[in-house]
């Protein structure tokens, strides 16, 4: 069997099963083409080793890498296709450097005093509200920017305050309790639609456009530009925040 057609199939039934498997997905498309299509048992651990230790690769991605791997050749050893797996036996050990960033009160507030001005130019594809309560979110849930950026209307409950966060980095769902500023906020966002069953965007550019109930309500929000993509959306409105208010925004990746 040929590596590409065994990638394919892997991977056509592990999303069968259930699982997102985007990222391992790209991994192993990534390991092909640096190692072409060459039959897979003829994959040897010198050629492994050659993709994992790429120029610049933390531990946690070799890591990552090893163990999509594992997996991958682990299942074809028990369907008869390799005899034994290429792929070494032991992760990298390694410590944890990352120290997180808290922001203050004070800083904060500087960043949500600087909205306005870096929000004011007619090119922004963000509007100043929408994005005073993306920063609002995040500091007061601690999600993740791709979580917030997905959740939809279903997925908030005012009642009993509480957000139910969905398709994580994990492939797990969880709640996310919100406190009273974050809840009133959310609140005032579903109060100022009109259609209820709609997903609740915040964007006031004339060119945005109504969502549907299927996307995602931060995410219409930012999508006032259609030719932009959602990376470049997100990024640009960051930058223009940091520089007006003096703060280095060292949690965005």
């Amino acid at each position: 069997m040929k590596l590409s057609q065994a990638i394919d199939v892997y991977v056509r039934r592990r999303q069968g099963a259930g699982w997102r498997f985007d990222g391992q997905a790209k991994q192993l498309r990534s390991f092909l083409r640096q190692h072409g299509d060459a039959e897979l048992r003829h994959i040897t651990a010198i050629r492994v080793a050659e993709f994992l230790d790429g120029s610049g690769v933390r531990p946690s991605t070799w890591n990552q890498k090893r163990g999509t791997l594992k997996v991958f050749f682990e299942y074809w050893a028990v369907c008869g296709q390799v005899k034994t797996s290429p792929v070494p036996p032991n992760a990298l050990k390694y410590t944890q450097d990352f120290v997180p960033y808290i922001f203050s009160q004070s800083e904060l507030r500087r960043l949500l005093e600087a909205v306005p001005k870096c929000q004011r130019r007619s090119s922004c594809v963000m509007s100043a509200g929408t994005f005073r309560s993306l920063l609002l979110l995040l500091y007061g849930t601690g999600m993740r920017v791709g979580e917030a950026l997905r959740l939809r209307l279903m997925d908030v409950n005012l009642e009993l305050s509480m957000v139910t966060v969905r398709g994580t980095k994990f492939y797990k769902s969880r709640l996310v309790p919100l406190g009273r500023d974050v809840s009133e906020m959310v609140q005032g966002i579903s109060n100022c639609r009109r259609d209820k069953i709609s997903t609740i965007g915040l964007c006031s550019r004339p060119r945005a456009r109504i969502p549907s109930d299927s996307e995602c309500w931060i995410r219409a929000s930012f999508a006032c530009d259609g030719s932009r993509g959602l990376n470049a959306t997100i990024n640009r409105p960051f930058s223009l925040e940091s520089t007006t208010s003096g703060i280095r925004l060292r949690f965005i990746g």
